[in-house]
């Protein structure tokens, strides 16, 4: 999956995780199931973290590059995989690099070839925006 603008968001439908109860956000199950997923093909993965009451996150890291992930449900289930890019290569608007790009590649394999997860859908951070706006 070579593309120039790397699809870094992901829309599907899945039964794995089940509703907190409000405790909590939903999606803690799926965000660990990845995380077990790429720690099994070799990436390092940190604990999952709740982020800001709505979603759950981890970093994950292959060949020195940092790949922040999250997961989150409104509509849908959205996951978001985003380089942790230095001030510099961010200010420099650089590419991410290659180790970036597998994780993201196998997060994407992860979801498209696993049954649980359906209508599995990739979208650039600008045509995710673009199609949330029309809504």
């Amino acid at each position: 999956m070579r593309n120039l603008v790397l699809k870094s968001h992901a829309t599907f439908e899945t039964d794995i995780s089940r509703d907190s109860g409000g405790a909590a956000p939903p999606g803690r199950e799926i965000t660990e199931f990845l995380s077990r997923q790429l720690v099994a093909r070799g990436f390092q993965s940190s604990d999952v973290r709740e982020h800001d009451s709505y979603g759950w996150y981890l970093e994950a890291t292959n060949r020195g590059a940092r790949t922040w992930i999250m997961v989150q449900r409104s509509d849908q289930w959205l996951l978001i995989a985003r380089p942790l890019m230095g001030f510099l290569d961010a200010l420099l608007r650089r590419p991410p690099d290659e180790g970036h790009r597998q994780v993201r590649d196998t997060l994407a394999e992860i979801l498209e070839n696993d049954g649980r997860f359906r209508n599995v859908r990739w979208y650039s951070r600008e045509e995710f925006e673009n199609q949330a706006r029309k809504r």
